[in-house]
């Protein structure tokens, strides 16, 4: 299913290790934070499940707006992407994925490959911190360790790389060279030796600001908050819509689940009021479905663990009374990156447009880049 472009975008595809991915850009509007060598672009994905016509297109415009091209992906399997099977979730393909776009969006016209932003939300909230710490401590193509980088107080940054605002991590204490990134982060999601980001035009791409909006960083916090919040009468459900979906996936049907329903429903997601919301943003792309073989691998999804690691300026925008991504997962993991952070009083879905705090998180983002991209 096609979907209407948005006012301002393009459609473009990139490759990801042979799979098409699809795309719209978003050219800035403005040379607000235009240097010599060009704009800065974001990158920009959706969390569980999602598509990038499923309230994206709102931040991305905002971005533009400020200055930014911003580029939003589809994850291989979902929305305009290809890749089969269809609506699986695997944490160290959607990386793979994020690594192919900043490619892409190093190389359109008029963007200075070295100012390259990493935006996610949710699960890819945590994606944008994994790749974070890849790029800080192996750069981008895996040669050498970022230099100049201590996590004390104040500690001035390497030339070029930036240095996230407010608290340390542990203080003083400076990682080793190339140790940490995001090797082994995910079951699938171990870096490999072809998977470095290739030069634009004989530069090569660097990441210079992260904005991680109600991240998801820590899998096993996500469970146990589940528990917490759906019950485990709700849990038992869900365990049993996925034996179901296994089954129908041996007999050669797609074998999946909702992504979202009511509660009690078996789906994903079924707390209360999340089908409306996730609904309320979904395109015409989005599909009521996921592979739940993202449920058993979802326990050993840290990609906040190499937070130590980052080297540019990170936002990360933590809801408080979030359901869905445990906050105070969120707030370790910024603490651990340095970054600085954003409290919302309210649940998951409040930050994306129609939610009483959208304009305020929109607001905070551009400042937020403004500062390090001018």
């Amino acid at each position: 299913m096609t979907t209407t472009l948005p006012v301002g975008a393009t459609a473009l595809t990139f490759d990801s290790a042979g799979t098409r991915c699809e795309a719209w850009h978003f050219a800035a509007t403005s040379d607000d934070v235009a240097g010599p060598a060009g704009r800065p672009v974001a990158v920009l994905a959706h969390g569980f499940g999602g598509t990038k016509d499923s309230g994206l297109a709102s931040f991305a415009t905002a971005l533009a707006g400020a200055g930014i091209d911003a580029l939003a992906i589809d994850f291989r399997g979902f929305g305009g992407s290809a890749g089969e099977p269809r609506q699986r979730m695997r944490m160290g393909e959607q990386i793979a994925d994020y690594r192919a776009a900043i490619s892409a969006a190093a190389g359109l016209p008029g963007v200075d490959p070295e100012r390259i932003v990493l935006w996610g939300v949710s699960m890819s909230g945590g994606h944008v911190l994994a790749l974070a710490a890849e790029f800080g401590a192996a750069g981008a193509n895996g040669a050498g360790a970022a230099q100049g980088t201590s996590g004390a107080p104040g500690a001035r940054r390497a030339p070029g790389v930036g240095g996230a605002q407010g608290t340390s991590g542990a203080p003083g204490a400076r990682r080793a060279a190339g140790a940490g990134g995001a090797q082994g982060l995910v079951p699938d999601g171990a870096r490999r030796a072809d998977a470095a980001v290739p030069r634009i035009g004989g530069v090569e791409p660097r990441v210079a600001a992260v904005v991680s909006m109600t991240p998801l960083v820590d899998g096993r916090a996500a469970v146990r908050h589940a528990l917490r919040h759906g019950g485990p009468l709700a849990s038992l459900r869900g365990a049993a819509g996925g034996v179901r979906a296994g089954i129908a996936r041996l007999r050669g049907e797609p074998g999946l689940i909702p992504l979202v329903g009511a509660p009690g429903s078996g789906a994903a997601l079924s707390l209360d009021g999340y089908e409306r919301s996730y609904r309320a943003l979904s395109g015409p792309t989005w599909q009521n479905g996921i592979d739940p073989a993202v449920l058993l691998t979802l326990p050993n999804y840290r990609p906040a663990r190499p937070a130590a690691d980052i080297t540019v300026p990170v936002l990360v925008q933590i809801a408080d009374f979030d359901r869905a991504a445990p906050p105070h997962a969120a707030a370790k993991a910024a603490f651990a990156a340095r970054a600085e952070v954003r409290h919302y009083p309210c649940d998951h879905f409040d930050v994306w447009p129609g939610g009483e705090f959208h304009a305020a998180t929109v607001e905070h983002q551009l400042h937020f880049l403004r500062r390090h991209l001018s």
